[in-house]
């Protein structure tokens, strides 16, 4: 599975998010690839990707997840 922010808009508007992004793909913060559901830890790192495009190590970074959290 691919997740994509643009999934359920318009051509237009995917078209105009494209053209803003400050990364065409990958994390908006760090530019790495990712977007594959396997590039995440749980369900709600998934949905954080979709609102924000940023990768499973920036989202950690940002919200200081270390391993002993649950």
């Amino acid at each position: 599975m691919t997740l994509t922010p643009y999934a359920n808009k318009t051509a237009a508007i995917k078209k105009l998010l494209e053209d803003i992004a400050p990364h065409k793909t990958g994390c908006a913060t760090c530019g790495e690839p990712t977007g594959d559901a396997e590039d995440f830890r749980d369900h709600l790192s998934m949905r954080e990707y979709s609102i924000s495009r940023m990768c499973q190590v920036c989202q950690d970074m940002v919200f200081e997840w270390n391993e002993s959290d649950p």
